[in-house]
């Protein structure tokens, strides 16, 4: 994540993989979504945490260049 932006976004439609873990590989998808925004590289050997986490940290890279693109303009609107 990028140093200056301090949240990110985590979406509704992401409850249908989660409520199918247990308890135990949600908490760890999240505590690895805490890692990953922070700069640190998750690892588990779950494979079905791995697969979830996987499709939101691919949303939340997408979600990081939009981010980026909207702040880049907005700095050029302010030249």
């Amino acid at each position: 994540m990028a140093k200056d932006k301090k949240s990110f976004l985590l979406y509704a439609d992401m409850f249908g993989g989660i409520d199918l873990l247990s308890d135990k590989q949600a908490g760890e998808v999240f505590k690895s979504i805490i890692e990953y925004v922070n700069g640190k590289a998750p690892q588990t050997k779950d494979p079905l945490v791995e697969m979830m986490l996987m499709a939101i940290i691919e949303r939340l890279d997408k979600d990081l260049i939009k981010w980026k693109q909207a702040k880049n303009q907005a700095t050029a609107s302010d030249r």
